[in-house]
Protein backbone atom coordinates (compact mmCIF):
# COMPACT_ATOMS: atom_id res chain seq x y z
CA UNK A 1 0.00 0.00 0.00
CA UNK A 2 1.64 3.21 -1.44
CA UNK A 3 1.30 6.42 0.46
CA UNK A 4 -1.45 7.52 -1.47
CA UNK A 5 -3.70 5.35 -1.13
CA UNK A 6 -3.12 5.78 2.94
CA UNK A 7 -4.06 8.66 2.55
CA UNK A 8 -7.42 8.27 0.16
CA UNK A 9 -8.24 5.82 3.14
CA UNK A 10 -7.98 8.37 5.64
CA UNK A 11 -9.95 10.58 3.41
CA UNK A 12 -12.95 7.98 3.06
CA UNK A 13 -12.91 7.35 6.78
CA UNK A 14 -13.15 10.92 7.47
CA UNK A 15 -15.52 11.59 5.65
CA UNK A 16 -17.72 8.64 6.05
CA UNK A 17 -17.12 10.04 10.09
CA UNK A 18 -18.32 13.76 8.74
CA UNK A 19 -21.64 12.22 6.95
CA UNK A 20 -22.65 10.34 10.15
CA UNK A 21 -22.43 13.00 12.42
CA UNK A 22 -24.00 15.42 9.71
CA UNK A 23 -27.20 12.41 9.60
CA UNK A 24 -27.00 12.79 13.54
CA UNK A 25 -27.26 16.85 13.76
CA UNK A 26 -29.85 16.72 10.77
CA UNK A 27 -31.84 13.86 12.51
CA UNK A 28 -32.03 16.03 15.91
CA UNK A 29 -32.86 19.47 14.26
CA UNK A 30 -35.75 17.34 12.98
CA UNK A 31 -37.05 15.68 16.01
CA UNK A 32 -36.32 18.80 18.04
CA UNK A 33 -38.52 20.63 15.40
CA UNK A 34 -41.22 18.30 15.76
CA UNK A 35 -41.05 18.57 19.46
CA UNK A 36 -41.48 22.09 19.49
CA UNK A 37 -44.61 21.53 16.96
CA UNK A 38 -46.28 19.10 19.29
CA UNK A 39 -45.66 21.59 23.09
CA UNK A 40 -47.15 24.32 21.07
CA UNK A 41 -50.02 22.70 19.05
CA UNK A 42 -50.13 19.35 21.32
CA UNK A 43 -52.40 19.02 24.45
CA UNK A 44 -51.45 19.07 27.71
CA UNK A 45 -50.62 15.32 27.58
CA UNK A 46 -48.71 15.75 24.92
CA UNK A 47 -46.38 18.88 26.16
CA UNK A 48 -45.59 17.24 29.73
CA UNK A 49 -44.72 14.04 27.38
CA UNK A 50 -42.24 16.79 25.99
CA UNK A 51 -41.21 18.18 28.82
CA UNK A 52 -40.29 14.82 30.33
CA UNK A 53 -38.16 13.61 27.14
CA UNK A 54 -36.30 17.18 27.88
CA UNK A 55 -35.84 16.33 31.46
CA UNK A 56 -34.49 12.67 30.84
CA UNK A 57 -32.32 14.06 28.46
CA UNK A 58 -30.88 17.35 30.47
CA UNK A 59 -30.85 14.60 33.61
CA UNK A 60 -28.59 12.27 31.69
CA UNK A 61 -26.31 15.34 30.70
CA UNK A 62 -26.40 16.12 34.47
CA UNK A 63 -27.99 19.63 33.67
CA UNK A 64 -29.48 19.74 37.04
CA UNK A 65 -30.56 23.20 36.71
CA UNK A 66 -31.96 22.52 32.88
CA UNK A 67 -33.83 19.89 35.03
CA UNK A 68 -35.18 22.18 37.43
CA UNK A 69 -36.57 24.55 35.49
CA UNK A 70 -38.68 22.05 33.17
CA UNK A 71 -40.04 21.03 35.89
CA UNK A 72 -40.72 24.81 36.93
CA UNK A 73 -42.02 24.83 33.52
CA UNK A 74 -44.16 21.79 34.11
CA UNK A 75 -45.78 23.61 37.24
CA UNK A 76 -46.79 26.96 35.76
CA UNK A 77 -48.23 24.94 32.72
CA UNK A 78 -50.36 23.04 34.80
CA UNK A 79 -51.26 26.03 36.52
CA UNK A 80 -52.62 27.80 33.56
CA UNK A 81 -53.98 25.20 32.43
CA UNK A 82 -56.61 25.27 35.53
CA UNK A 83 -56.53 28.37 35.96
CA UNK A 84 -57.94 28.33 31.98
CA UNK A 85 -60.55 25.79 33.19
CA UNK A 86 -61.48 28.11 35.84
CA UNK A 87 -62.25 30.83 33.89
CA UNK A 88 -63.71 29.39 31.30
CA UNK A 89 -66.19 27.83 33.36
CA UNK A 90 -67.38 31.11 35.20
CA UNK A 91 -67.43 32.90 31.33
CA UNK A 92 -69.89 30.29 30.49
CA UNK A 93 -72.00 30.58 33.44
CA UNK A 94 -72.29 34.41 33.15
CA UNK A 95 -72.92 34.17 29.68
CA UNK A 96 -75.89 31.21 30.53
CA UNK A 97 -77.18 33.26 33.81
CA UNK A 98 -75.44 30.37 36.19
CA UNK A 99 -73.74 31.32 39.44
CA UNK A 100 -70.63 30.45 40.03
CA UNK A 101 -69.70 27.11 41.72
CA UNK A 102 -67.59 26.55 44.42
CA UNK A 103 -66.10 23.50 42.31
CA UNK A 104 -64.59 25.45 39.70
CA UNK A 105 -62.89 27.83 42.37
CA UNK A 106 -61.29 24.07 44.01
CA UNK A 107 -60.21 23.21 40.72
CA UNK A 108 -57.36 26.02 41.07
CA UNK A 109 -56.62 25.66 44.40
CA UNK A 110 -55.77 22.18 43.66
CA UNK A 111 -53.09 23.02 41.27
Amino acid sequence: MTIHDEFADLQVAQDEYEAARTTIVNYIEDTSMARARLAAEGHLRQIFTVLSAEMALAGSLGQIDVVRRLGEMAETIMHAEATLHVKETEDYRRHFGEGVRSDSDTALRET
